[in-house]
């Protein structure tokens, strides 16, 4: 069995119909849950991520981009707080799902992510993937925790998204490099760009090759998501 103590500040990932979550199936992992490096965050970057995390809290919709551009999809995703009264989660961790609405029972995408503050003043989500999808599936668009432990989870630690707090209410959020590799429609790996500010959450996932092609995701721009419920 896996511990959150045998983990301390681990994490793991959010694209989503963008952002926060990745495709399990697309998107190459370890098997195991494995430990983050040690980090001393400072009272600023606690209180960055404390707001990045109430900020994501939610259900959110693209559906007013959808009706201009029918480029994009009509998607709810969904950020559902989980083991918030356990005292050994550490910081801020969520059940994420996205699902092609009509129909938000059915998500196609659904994944943990862990919010934590670092020494340098920027804050990682770490991603995890559920071993498990049906057993939390539809959770996230009824506003519910699923009953997920550490032992329902997969560590992806190549796709962190690093955010900044980069004005009064925006943070921005990335992907690191090339390092979330990703096999989907031959490409190479996953490039994930993120903003968030006012009730707006843009996520921009895009398959590259490492030759500099684009061969999935939105061609000319981001998701964009306004929150329709907060916690």
């Amino acid at each position: 069995m896996i511990t959150f103590r045998a983990i301390a500040t681990v994490a793991a990932a959010v694209a989503l119909a963008g952002c926060l979550t990745i495709n399990a199936s697309e998107t190459s992992a370890p098997e195991t849950v494995t430990a983050a490096p040690p980090i001393a965050p400072g009272p600023q970057a606690i209180a960055d991520a404390e707001a990045l995390a109430r900020a994501l809290d939610g259900r959110w919709t693209s559906a007013e981009q959808a009706k201009a551009d029918p480029a994009y999809l009509d998607i709810q995703t969904s950020h559902v707080r989980i083991w918030a009264d356990n005292p050994d989660a550490l910081y801020w961790w969520y059940y994420g799902e996205s699902a092609r609405m009509p129909d938000a029972s059915k998500p196609y995408r659904q994944n943990v992510f862990q919010i934590v503050p670092q020494a340098d003043g920027s804050v990682f989500a770490y991603q995890y993937r559920v071993r498990e999808p049906a057993k939390a599936a539809g959770f996230g668009a009824r506003g519910e925790a699923p009953a997920l432990t550490m032992d329902d989870l997969i560590a992806v630690p190549n796709c962190t998204v690093v955010w900044r707090r980069t004005g009064e209410t925006r943070f921005s959020g990335s992907m690191r490099g090339t390092d979330c590799r990703n096999k989907y429609k031959n490409a190479d790996y996953m490039d994930a760009r993120s903003s968030l500010e006012d009730g707006v959450l843009m996520t921009w996932d895009r398959g590259m090759t490492f030759d500099g092609r684009h061969v999935w995701g939105p061609a000319a721009g981001g998701y964009r998501f306004r929150r329709i419920t907060t916690p």
